[in-house]
């Protein structure tokens, strides 16, 4: 056995509880690394009181070869190893914080800046450690013999309950306020760029949910834009779309429009395009989105007639006819 956790204490083998946490507070206190202390013989010195003030702990450590009978076995060793390693060298990523950060389509024809206020929650290290039992891995694993084959059983560590890691809570410990853990906020601003799609993400590296075991690395925070609908226009990559509602007449002689356009109102007087076609695209060039490399796109109108539900005198249909005569329509 590597290390005497009695010696470390500097208790006896047949020391009480009590013995155990006295001995245990006035060494801690000490030795802690807030205070000056070698973090090593602090580890050392948790890793003494975590195992001997735990009964089935210390009845393990007292009696090695009572829990795992082939812990002396060249196999065993060699898998437990290459077991342990397998955990060590190939990291687990945790899991993504995700966010979706909704902009206007004004803001999208200007560009902006969001800004976001992330939290996020690690152990502290000065009062969690790499539990030595799995070496940080929260997993051990044991032969079992069966007949003349062996299994191989893998098992939640009870030294830590999984978690890979030692905690000791001690009074002296400023870093954590006590509670075991760091809390982090940070202020991210995101710079959205003109003619910015909806989709596309921007990642935050180590910002997600928070490693605990030794093999284990941080998730990140990843924040998708979403382009809100607009009351007006309809969005197609650079080009936006606007409809326009016209009677019968003012498709035909035409009417001052005014368009609430994204940078300023554009006045238009639709005669200038002719008889309205519904079913034609009217376009106002470069009138569209910009993006950041200077490219435009075009505004797009779409008409809507809407016709009166009426009919009409033999007069009126011979004075129609020859206005349509008159100007060749």
């Amino acid at each position: 056995m590597s290390s005497d956790y009695y010696s470390i204490l500097g208790i006896s083998k047949g020391a009480s509880v009590d013995e155990i946490k006295s001995a245990y507070k006035k060494l801690a206190l000490k030795n802690h690394p807030d205070r000056g202390g070698d973090k090593d013989v602090f580890q050392k010195i948790q890793q003494a009181y975590e195992v001997l003030s735990d009964d089935q702990k210390r009845s393990e450590y007292d009696n090695p070869m009572g829990g795992n009978i082939f812990s002396q076995d060249p196999f065993f060793n060699q898998f437990h190893n290459q077991f342990n390693n397998s955990f060590t060298f190939k990291p687990v990523k945790k899991n993504d914080y995700h966010h979706t950060c909704n902009i206007t389509l004004k803001e999208v024809f200007n560009g902006c800046v969001k800004k976001l206020k992330v939290h996020r929650k690690y152990g502290c290290k000065t009062c969690f450690n790499k539990c030595k039992f799995c070496n940080g891995t929260g997993r051990t694993s044991q032969a079992i013999q069966l007949g003349p084959f062996r299994q191989i059983v893998e098992h939640t560590c009870r030294s830590c309950s999984g978690s890979g890691q030692i905690f000791t809570k001690l009074e002296s410990c400023v870093k954590c306020e006590i509670d075991g853990y760091i809390k982090e906020s940070s202020i991210f601003e995101i710079i959205m760029d003109k003619a910015v799609e909806t989709g596309k993400i921007f990642i935050f590296k180590d910002w997600g949910e928070q490693p605990v075991r030794e093999n284990e690395i941080a998730g990140s925070f990843i924040v998708t834009v979403n382009v809100l609908k607009h009351d007006h226009f309809e969005r197609i990559g650079l080009h936006i779309k606007y409809k326009v509602v016209l009677n019968l007449r003012d498709s035909i002689v035409g009417k001052e429009i005014v368009i609430p356009h994204l940078s300023e109102p554009i006045n238009l007087n639709t005669s200038g395009f002719g008889v309205i076609n519904p079913n034609k695209e009217y376009i106002v060039f470069k009138k569209g989105m910009v993006n950041e490399r200077g490219e435009y796109g075009d505004l797009r109108i779409h008409f809507e007639i809407e016709y009166k539900d009426r009919s009409f005198s033999q007069d009126e249909l011979v004075l129609l006819n020859e206005t349509f005569d008159r100007i060749k329509f």
